[in-house]
């Protein structure tokens, strides 16, 4: 019985804190049908509005990639997609949610590993969730590692530790985090 306040105290932490859940390279990528490196070329803020069934709000965002490098999948020259952002900006104000996709910190003209699966209506980020689009430094040589470590990372390591991942034998995907799957 006192086990229970203190997993309470775990979870509100982690909530609170912004904290995600992790999830593995082989699993982001087997759930992505294309997974790529691409550069933002625009970023499109539509409505804010509350989801179905959910009691905040969440911004639908539209972002066009030009593709650099394919790692899973056949890129198109140029590719839009869209995405729930539930950490955006209101007026003045930063609304922020654990585990959720943040369209304002993604930026036109700069470089992302991005992990898409595709719909009947298009291409959408694989889940919402800011782990599927991982930030690129050039000057650096450098990536985000989101999900994984949580830090920045060698960009050829990462880069090959992908391309690794993609080209062994598709099977069942790994179930790991299904609650958080979208």
């Amino acid at each position: 019985m006192k086990m229970y306040p203190a997993l309470l105290l775990c979870l509100c932490c982690s909530l609170c804190h912004g904290s995600e859940f992790p999830f593995s390279l082989k699993f982001k990528v087997s759930r992505s049908d294309l997974v790529f490196v691409g550069t933002v070329t625009k970023i499109q803020l539509h409505e804010i509005s509350r989801t179905s069934g959910s009691s905040f709000k969440t911004q639908r965002v539209t972002i066009q990639v030009k593709p650099s490098e394919q790692i899973k999948g056949k890129c198109p020259p140029s590719l839009t997609f869209t995405c729930r952002s539930v950490s955006f900006i209101e007026g003045h104000i930063i609304h922020g949610r654990t585990a959720g996709f943040d369209s304002y910190g993604i930026r036109a003209g700069q470089e992302y590993i991005c992990y898409l699966r595709t719909t009947d209506t298009g291409y959408v980020i694989t889940s919402n969730t800011n782990q599927f689009m991982e930030r690129i430094d050039r000057k650096k040589s450098t990536a985000r590692d989101i999900g994984q470590t949580s830090k920045t990372v060698p960009l050829k390591a990462k880069l090959s530790q992908l391309r690794q991942i993609a080209a062994e034998p598709t099977g069942k995907p790994p179930n790991n985090n299904p609650q958080n799957q979208p």
